[in-house]
């Protein structure tokens, strides 16, 4: 997958995004504070991962780290916050080397957050029939296209081994849903044999947030 060219096209992983700019990696940095002019400032991005009480924020702020820049004076600061506890700070004037650190702060933020460390579970099949396997798979494939790793799993149950299928990254809210929904055409034929009970409560937790 290619990374993202703007900030505004970075995907959180469990983040509520409150801010976020429009702000062009790949330009010169002098051309894109032109650009911005004013808007340049301490609010450039802020993500909040509610349930687990920490932010990730991003400004342009002076030396000090405290207050606005003013450029050409000034850097872009990008926090990984706890409250008033700072888990990790990066800071650079060059906009490809911040994509690069905005998207390790998104995964490590991902790896903080409880709901982020899990695999959602897709479903859940009580047979272990190729056919119904193999659909299942194509199904999915289809619907979860990118840099997602989808595993199958057997498991052990006292009727018979299950078929189990979980995603990585976990999926946001959207993406559940519409995925919910393929599946649930799907399951309208084999009601008995496919399950997608886990991946109903995912669908509500996320809600809940």
């Amino acid at each position: 997958m290619p990374w993202p060219r703007r900030l505004n096209e970075v995907r959180f992983f469990g983040g509520s995004v409150l801010l976020l700019s429009d702000l062009d990696f790949g330009a010169e940095l002098e051309t894109e504070a032109a650009r911005l002019g004013e808007s340049l400032d301490r609010h450039l991005a802020e993500v909040f991962y509610w349930d687990a009480d920490f932010c990730l924020d991003l400004g342009w702020y002076g030396a000090a780290g405290l207050t606005d820049g003013r450029y050409p004076d000034g850097e872009f600061v990008l926090r990984l916050r706890a409250g008033q506890l700072t888990l990790h700070e990066w800071r650079t004037r060059n906009l490809a080397r911040l994509r690069g650190y905005v998207l390790q702060a998104r995964d490590r933020a991902a790896l903080l957050h409880p709901r982020r460390d899990l695999p959602t579970t897709l479903l859940e099949l009580s047979s272990d029939s190729e056919t119904l396997a193999a659909e299942a798979q194509a199904l999915l494939a289809a619907s979860l296209r990118g840099s997602r790793n989808i595993i199958r799993h057997r498991v052990w149950h006292s009727g018979g081994d299950h078929l189990l299928w979980t995603v990585l990254p976990p999926l946001e809210l959207s993406e559940a849903e519409s995925v919910y929904v393929a599946l649930g055409e799907w399951r309208r034929g084999r009601p008995d044999q496919v399950s997608l009970l886990e991946l109903e409560n995912w669908i509500e937790r996320l809600r809940r947030v």
